[in-house]
């Protein structure tokens, strides 16, 4: 069965004179069968927005272990990995939108108008009474309302059955 791949620190005890005695912190070193990280290719993953878990787990690891080997091997966290290759990779995709858009692509015309120049599709409906005038409501009670849709309802079969 393999051991674990985690760095272990040790503390060795020296004597430096016959009252005092000092710690010296030593690292051993990682052992040889850990699982080799190419960052380059974790930063490639980074630029497709892939998460953590997912790039851990493309190199067989847990996020954890992941987590703590960028830190060692680095000295960067997630969050300053992530933001450091992210950027390019959105970059990039705006880049091939755009190109996209600029050889003909309708759809990316559209989108890149509305996130970019703020173009949007908004409808807006008035509803006005007789000759343009405002819509008067009177109190009406559910009886009444329901007699109308009643009445409505009616006339829309005698329409469909015309039909």
């Amino acid at each position: 069965m393999a051991k674990k791949t985690t760095k272990k620190t040790t503390k060795k005890k020296t004597k430096t004179s016959k009252s005092a005695k000092a710690t010296k912190t030593v690292k051993e070193p990682v052992r040889s069968d850990a699982k080799r990280i190419d960052w380059d290719v974790a930063a490639k993953y980074v630029e497709s927005q892939c998460t953590q878990e997912e790039i851990a787990s493309l190199f067989g690891m847990s996020r954890k272990n992941f987590t703590d080997r960028l830190k060692r091997e680095l000295g960067l966290t997630w969050p300053q990995f992530f933001e450091l290759h992210a950027g390019r990779g959105r970059a990039s995709l705006r880049r091939q939108i755009h190109k996209k858009a600029m050889e003909g692509n309708v759809t990316l015309m559209q989108h890149l108008g509305k996130t970019v120049l703020g173009q949007n599709e908004k409808i807006q409906h008035e509803h006005s009474g007789p000759g343009g005038s405002e819509v008067r409501f009177k109190n009406t009670s559910d009886d009444e309302i329901q007699t109308q849709l009643d009445q409505v309802l009616k006339s829309l079969s005698v329409l469909s059955e015309e039909s």
